[in-house]
């Protein structure tokens, strides 16, 4: 998009963006965006969430998590029990 202006990607569309910047901060909101995908996998065909969700979850699974320790990643989670996340998603993330 233009300088400025607001990113029109959807939220996952960040984990794609070569300008992202991930810190141990945002880990519960990531944890928290996992947590959805997963909770589609259940509710979706496997084509549909596969087209819709699982280059998402392979980035948070196999490149994400993996580049904190097990500590900083156990250390989000129990941020995310205490104070739960909620991460903006557009209707379209749930058709």
């Amino acid at each position: 998009g233009e300088p400025g202006s607001p990113c029109s990607l959807p939220f996952w569309g960040c984990l794609e963006c070569p300008n992202a910047v991930i810190t141990s901060r945002k880990l519960p909101a990531i944890l928290s965006f996992l947590g959805f995908l997963e909770d589609q996998r259940l509710s979706l065909s496997t084509n549909h969430w596969a087209a819709k969700f699982a280059a998402a979850h392979a980035r948070i699974t196999r490149q994400i998590l993996p580049a904190f320790s097990a500590a900083t990643v156990e250390e989000a989670r129990r941020v995310l029990s205490r104070e739960p996340v909620s991460v903006y998603l557009p209707p379209e993330a749930s058709l």
